[in-house]
């Protein structure tokens, strides 16, 4: 899959997506829509007010199951999702440059990909701000001070600013999970007791 970006200084154009023989994976895909996006912002305040607005959406899709369809569903036409889309923009006001993003990925058929873009694009500006995120998956929420603590042991390790997101996953037993980037730590019970499965028996 290639994936061309193309644009002006105030909005897109077009986004032209081939076959190839070799296919990006999601994620990938997913990183290049963020980065085109990040591009056509002018300044932090576009920038603020345009991703202000994209969150709405995201809120508006958990809350809404009827727009979570809209966006899902691939037996809706384009032609009437871009109407929809019309309809949104004119009730929301929507921000220009979101709403012509909106149209390519209606266009290609990449709603459904609303979130990780979201989540790519905060991730390419929090870089750029020498800022990393920490996911910690705990079984419930971590006390504030071993918060803290783990913080600015990672800030002070890796040189940067740090950002904490706390997610609760009961599955995991106990323990926790720590992920940055592509590096992930994972110290959870459930883990550990899959592990001692697959040990040869007779080893302990």
């Amino acid at each position: 899959m290639k994936i061309k970006v193309c644009y002006d200084k105030n909005h897109f154009s077009i986004i032209e997506v081939r076959l190839s023989t070799t296919l990006l994976n999601y994620n990938e895909i997913c990183v290049r829509y963020a980065r085109a996006l990040i591009k056509v912002f002018k300044n932090a305040s576009e920038q603020d007010k345009c991703l202000k607005m994209y969150k709405n959406l995201l809120d508006l899709k958990k809350k809404s199951a009827s727009f979570e369809r809209f966006l899902l569903s691939p037996m809706i036409p384009i032609n009437k999702k871009m109407t929809c889309l019309n309809k949104l923009h004119s009730k929301l006001k929507i921000e220009k440059n979101l709403f012509n993003f909106l149209c390519i990925l209606c266009k290609h058929n990449r709603l459904f990909a609303l979130e990780m873009i979201y989540s790519k694009v905060n991730d390419i500006i929090k870089k750029k701000n020498n800022t990393v995120r920490l996911d910690i998956i705990t079984t419930e929420k971590i006390d504030e001070k071993i918060s803290n603590k783990i913080k600015k042991t990672v800030s002070d390790s890796m040189k940067k600013n740090v950002e904490i997101n706390n997610t609760i996953d009961k599955s995991i037993i106990g323990g926790m999970i720590l992920k940055i980037d592509s590096y992930m730590i994972d110290d959870s019970i459930s883990t550990k007791l899959s592990n001692y499965k697959n040990i040869p028996k007779g080893i302990i």
